[in-house]
């Protein structure tokens, strides 16, 4: 008897101790709800939809996937996460790569999904994927493994996400882009923020019909946006920050870009394929734009590349063209990457006039996200004490974190730590980073935290 109750005991502890988790079949031919009850759920051997299928997701609940493990999609994928409970999909064994999800001809929405640890989150051929108010840390420096892959797809619309990349250079033999879509019909790229990538932080590859591409912050990439051979792009109030390139156009390739900011890359534009031999000239119509401290220069042209700049300025030389202006843009605190014009900018008023003839500002029509969009300080289910601080912090959760993924990056939106915290009370040493404002993620919420 006292035998069969340490059993249960036993028994009863284990499951709490790993939180029930259930292990998932290497295929489902069924439709399959994921439900917190469940969670987390472990892939340790491959898992794939068939087609007709339905793999759905609800939110709060957590997968792990096993060592270079992939999910195929040639079904239907729904991952419900809300603003609130957001969905988490992570490595089993911390520190070693999943593989991706793999997907042929499927639909695909994610929404408010965490993903981390992985050789490549999604490559996707033919079908729609859909991705909005999602987290995806890209974990791999491998050439070709690319972030985000869609090929020969019916739609592709990003919005309100964040992608953040490893860092590394082409130069240093690295090379992979954190968004990267070839012959889409259409692509809507909407409010994100998309940083560290080795290649190009949007790459809008050949063939591709009509990509809006609007409201992102695209920074510390080889180019913020490649625009591929006879793709046609529109490109209206991005922030290209830090990157070798802020746009690049190839052959063939159409760019109409407006009301955008060009901050200090090595080049604003290149219009041409450099990565190419001959004339790989191609063609971008350039209004209401601000060029400001590029480090090489603002145009890179061949004979057979298309340029056309007016109603734009530049603060170091004259730009050709109609109607722009080189000066100063007078951005409130562009040190600290807030692009807002000062009451005295000569900027106002100076834009290409909108359709009804009413004057518009050079550069942007919204305010430039300095934080990823799509997190909030509201609702907030976490606190930090102390803050200021200056030796550690203490990270208090309200609810269970089921191991949260938590990153600390600086206001330049470079990720400086990144650690799971699995207790309601969390006890993070910070001696090491150098006084300043910090932004300290977990899941869907964000919190700054001053550094003394």
């Amino acid at each position: 008897m006292i035998k069969r109750s340490l059993t249960l005991i036993v028994l009863v502890f284990n499951c709490i101790w790993l939180h029930c988790q259930t292990n998932l079949p290497s295929v489902i031919n069924t439709n399959m709800h994921l439900t917190t009850d469940g969670s987390p759920y472990i892939v340790d051997s491959g898992l794939t939809v068939n087609l007709g299928d339905t793999l759905t997701i609800d939110a709060g609940v957590e997968v792990l996937i096993d060592s270079n493990v992939n999910l195929t999609i040639n079904g239907s994928f729904f991952a419900n996460g809300n603003s609130i409970d957001s969905i988490k999909i992570s490595s089993l064994n911390n520190g070693v790569e999943w593989g991706m999800i793999n997907s042929t001809n499927a639909h695909i929405e994610l929404n408010y999904l965490t993903s981390s640890g992985s050789k490549s989150f999604l490559n996707v051929l033919g079908g729609d994927l859909k991705i909005s108010h999602c987290t995806v840390f890209g974990n791999s420096l491998t050439n070709g493994y690319d972030c985000i892959a869609v090929h020969s797809a019916t739609r592709v619309q990003i919005d309100s996400s964040r992608v953040t990349g490893k860092d590394g250079t082409i130069a240093q033999g690295y090379k992979s882009d954190a968004i990267d879509l070839d012959d889409v019909d259409t692509c809507l790229i909407l409010y994100n923020q998309v940083s560290y990538f080795s290649d190009d932080a949007l790459d809008i590859g050949t063939g591709t019909r009509y990509a809006l591409i609007s409201g992102n912050w695209l920074y510390h990439c080889n180019y913020g946006i490649s625009v591929g051979e006879n793709s046609l792009a529109y490109a209206d109030n991005n922030a290209l920050v830090g990157n070798d390139a802020g746009i690049e156009v190839h052959t063939g390739a159409i760019v109409h870009c407006s009301h955008s900011i060009f901050y200090s890359n090595l080049i604003g534009i290149s219009a041409y394929h450099a990565e190419a031999t001959g004339e790989t000239g191609g063609n971008i119509y350039v209004s209401s734009c601000i060029f400001s401290s590029q480090l090489e220069v603002e145009l890179d042209t061949l004979e057979s590349s298309t340029v056309v700049i007016e109603y734009s300025l530049s603060d170091s030389v004259v730009l050709p063209g109609e109607s722009n202006l080189t000066g100063n843009p007078g951005f409130k605190n562009p040190d600290n990457f807030d692009f807002t014009l000062k009451d005295d900018s000569p900027c106002i008023g100076k834009g290409k006039p909108d359709g009804l003839g009413t004057a518009t500002n050079i550069g942007l029509e919204i305010d430039a996200p300095v934080i990823p969009i799509g997190l909030s300080e509201r609702n907030n289910p976490y606190s930090i004490y102390p803050n200021p601080a200056k030796d550690y912090i203490i990270i208090k959760s309200e609810n269970d974190p089921a191991n949260c993924l938590v990153s600390i990056s600086n206001i330049q939106g470079q990720i400086l730590l990144t650690i799971y915290i699995t207790d309601s009370y969390n006890y993070i040493p910070i001696y090491n980073l150098q006084p300043g404002i910090y932004f300290i993620t977990m899941n869907n919420s964000l919190i700054k935290m001053i550094k003394e």
